[in-house]
């Protein structure tokens, strides 16, 4: 029986036993990070969001068809789904449950206060294929409204 590769760790890099201040002797890498994963993506959201306020930007699509099984969800299953997304881009800025990912770019752009005056605003369509789109906006909170 093979065993299993033990992580890569100590193979592929070290750690100094204290850290404390030093000369850095080499040169610079002048290549920046790429944004790739999820949460990544969110940030770009985020960003694409600031640029365009008040502008609808589809976020995320729910199909009928499941890429991953083939099979079809079905339509509750794609609305409930979609309701979680709407709720978790809603929440952001205001508590635990939005998104990190998407707050911090705001945050950083504006400053802590922002999430008191502007706002995500997120809706869902259902597409005549049986799709279900989750679309968001960054807009100005609405005060005083009767």
């Amino acid at each position: 029986m093979e065993s299993k590769d033990l992580g890569l760790g100590p193979r592929h890099f070290t750690r100094p036993t204290t850290f404390k201040p030093g000369q850095r002797t080499g040169r610079k890498v002048a290549d920046t990070t790429h944004l790739i994963g999820v949460n990544d993506e969110l940030v770009r959201l985020a960003y694409a969001m600031m640029e365009n306020p008040d502008e609808w930007i589809l976020a995320q699509t729910y199909h009928r068809i499941d890429s991953k099984n083939g099979k079809d969800m079905g339509l509750h299953w794609r609305i409930q789904t979609a309701n979680s997304t709407l709720r978790r881009f809603m929440f952001v800025g205001v508590n635990k449950e939005g998104m990190v990912s998407i707050a911090k770019p705001i945050v950083g752009m504006y400053g802590a206060g922002i999430f008191k005056t502007h706002a995500i605003e997120a809706n869902s369509d259902i597409l005549d294929n049986g799709d279900v789109e989750v679309w968001v906006r960054w807009t100005e909170r609405l005060h005083n409204v009767a």
